[in-house]
């Protein structure tokens, strides 16, 4: 695929202004493939006369040269060049393969006044007659709404003081796609010259990246993997650049019967993203990475949920799970909503205790597609041991309730939810799995999912170090118990797998020694190529089963930085080494 890369300045700026941003995309994609265009008139030192149509002229002859020549197109238009960019898009009828604002005004009030004052200090002046013709042009571009559906992506310095953070949602509804909307920490209205321009460029970068590799998706693989995951027709209509990053994942791959790739640098997107939205809770649980890290108690706010989501644009899956109980965050249905509006499929992991009828009902009015109910115990006295503050027989009611109102609810609500019940098994507990799957099989819930517990400090109450004839007993009868309950008993191979409810067959604890068995080299887990653990700050963690190894920032760091920087690429190659790490081996799903 040939690129074609227009970049267009503001009237008042010049093409030094974008200059970062062109030398890393001449470097990426070659320099015939960017045009870090100069406004008519923008070559002398004196800014020129407004003049609309000359402008247009000059994005249109640009447009035209690379359409003449077969290229993608990609319009990106900085301040009042994002608005002459929507003019010409408008004037012209072109419609590029993706089109990127920054930092662009839609209107311009009197409120702009005194912040364009303090922008334009000690800069040449210019005419009250120009300024008035371009914060006329600028408000009626504001107003152009185009019919031809393409993606959009916003992005918007943090600290901006000519255009402020808010603007940039105003854009939302000026295109027939849902434009992807970045507020960028640390950065300021001259973007690339801004503390942390490394993030904006990266984000840029990547996104045209998207396009490239989706030049050449496989159609039928497509087909294939929405068979097994239908919900992803939906994500691929949202995010159309998305389906690569899919087919290329671990779970894509295995999906097609293919043996995911295992380098240490990763060509796609994670897929999954587990989001911790806050890390108050109700509960003190005796196996839980909690009481390590002795986080302080916070909420997780809607903007930087927000800004999360934008910043995971491949991510297919969000699950809202991490080390607090994510009913306690009183925002917690309008999370959902959002992440389904972006074409998202929903998840979350709960104690319960809080999920009253009300809860149960705007949850699933947000569109939640799953749900994963937490219980260690078959019992009141069996659940108090193991997880302090439990209140045994109200879960039980309320999951029920769940479950009934989930059957009942008005049609344009009425779809199908995943429901499972995760058991973290002891040998504190496992002389009662056959009495757990009587208590989990009158739940109306369509799968258990079982796993022995798993970090080093528990180590000394795991089956794995103190399994005997005895415990092998018992687990091999509370599984085939199970079994002739109808209940499927799934090991937690299957957690991050597409179409895990169409799949069970695939992931059934078969033999019931699974359990409480580890591998010595890697078999199974492919977390760190497809998975990204975010905790309440926006941290990003190697794995959810190392909350405490932080490898980046996701508001802070690029996300390159992140995903592919030394940290992820030295483990990944460790976990395929004879000797992975001894959090890998200690494991469950390793």
């Amino acid at each position: 695929m040939k690129l074609g890369i227009i970049l267009v300045h503001g009237y008042s700026g010049s093409s030094q202004n974008l200059q970062p941003l062109a030398d890393i995309l001449i470097q990426k994609f070659g320099a015939d493939s960017v045009n870090n265009l100069s406004l008519p008139g923008h070559q002398e030192e004196k800014i020129p006369g407004f003049d609309e149509d000359r402008f247009a002229k000059a994005i249109h002859d640009s447009f035209a040269a690379y359409q003449n020549e077969g290229r993608t197109i990609i319009i990106i238009g900085h301040s009042t060049g994002g608005s002459l960019a929507l003019s010409t898009l408008k004037k012209f009828s072109v419609i590029p393969e993706l089109l990127i604002l920054l930092a662009v005004p839609q209107k311009i009030d009197r409120s702009y006044f005194e912040r364009w004052k303090s922008h334009r200090s000690g800069k040449a002046a210019l005419s009250m007659v120009d300024v008035a013709l371009m914060v006329k042009f600028i408000n009626k571009a504001g107003q152009i709404r185009l019919d031809e559906k393409f993606p959009v992506l916003i992005l918007q310095g943090e600290n901006d003081q000519l255009v402020l953070q808010n603007e940039a949602s105003s854009w939302l509804g000026n295109f027939q796609m849902m434009p992807r909307m970045v507020i960028i920490p640390q950065v300021d209205h001259d973007i690339f010259h801004s503390v942390n321009r490394q993030t904006a460029l990266d984000i840029i970068q990547r996104a045209i990246t998207d396009i490239v590799i989706n030049a050449d998706k496989d159609p039928k693989a497509l087909d294939s993997i929405i068979t097994v995951e239908p919900d992803l027709k939906n994500f691929f209509q949202k995010v159309p650049f998305s389906q690569a990053h899919i087919l290329l994942s671990p779970s894509g791959q295995r999906v097609m019967g293919s043996q995911p790739e295992s380098s240490q640098i990763v060509n796609h997107d994670p897929i999954i993203a587990n989001i911790e939205i806050t890390t108050y809770c109700n509960l003190n649980c005796q196996f839980c990475a909690r009481s390590l890290l002795n986080k302080h108690n916070q909420h997780m706010s809607f903007g930087l949920f927000r800004n999360i989501l934008a910043l995971l644009p491949n991510t297919y899956k969000i699950v809202l799970v991490g080390l607090g109980e994510p009913l306690l965050h009183p925002e917690i249905s309008e999370f959902i909503q959002y992440a389904k509006s972006t074409g998202k499929k929903v998840g979350m992991v709960t104690n319960a205790m809080l999920l009253s009828a009300d809860i149960s009902y705007r949850l699933l009015t947000a569109g939640l597609d799953s749900i994963v109910f937490s219980i260690d115990g078959y019992d009141a006295a069996v659940s108090s041991r193991v997880r302090q503050g439990t209140d045994f027989q109200k879960i039980i009611t309320n999951i029920k309730e769940f479950i009934k109102i989930a059957k009942s609810m008005p049609k344009p609500f009425l779809r199908p939810v995943s429901k499972a019940v995760f058991s973290a098994v002891s040998i504190d507990t496992v002389s009662h799995l056959k009495d757990l799957v009587d208590t989990v099989s009158d739940l109306g819930v369509n799968v258990l999912m079982l796993s022995d517990i798993n970090f080093k400090t528990n180590l000394e109450h795991t089956l794995w170090q103190n399994v005997d004839e005895n415990i092998e007993a018992m687990v091999r009868k509370g599984i085939t118990y199970a079994f002739s309950k109808n209940l499927p008993v799934l090991s937690v191979h299957g957690l991050e797998e597409f179409g895990l409810e169409k799949r069970y067959h695939d992931f059934l604890m078969i033999p019931p020694g699974q359990l409480y068995q580890r591998s010595a080299t890697h078999r199974w887990c492919f977390s760190p190529w497809q998975t990204l653990p975010v905790d309440v700050e926006g941290k990003i963690t190697l794995c959810d089963c190392q909350p405490d190894f932080v490898v980046g920032h996701l508001l802070k760091d690029s996300f390159s930085e992140i995903w592919n920087g030394a940290p992820m690429q030295e483990y990944r190659q460790a976990m395929y080494s004879k000797n992975p790490p001894e959090a890998c081996k200690i494991c469950p799903r390793f």
